[in-house]
């Protein structure tokens, strides 16, 4: 349950690291997000991956935190001018 807790919380955290102004602090979260995806390798992690039995409610609220991280993305590359940072 604590692995659950503690990636809720990290979440939280990115979440507002990722709501900053400032778009090199967004590009520079939104990097570590995407390699923390992919275990900082070639292939794809699933953000529960390595945390087992934490139960219903911190499932839910983790998977909630993730698909917030996901919104926010999704709405600061819609507002942004230059394609080249999207890349």
């Amino acid at each position: 349950m604590i692995k659950g807790l503690r990636k809720v919380a990290g979440l939280v955290m990115l979440n507002k690291t990722l709501s900053s102004n400032d778009s090199a602090v967004f590009y520079d979260a939104l990097h570590i997000w995407e390699a923390s995806l992919r275990g900082n390798k070639a292939q794809l992690i699933h953000y529960e991956c390595g945390v087992q039995g934490y139960g219903g409610s911190t499932s839910k609220k983790l998977r909630e935190k993730f698909f917030e991280s996901i919104t926010i993305i999704t709405e600061k590359l819609k507002l942004e001018s230059d394609p080249k940072l999207i890349v």
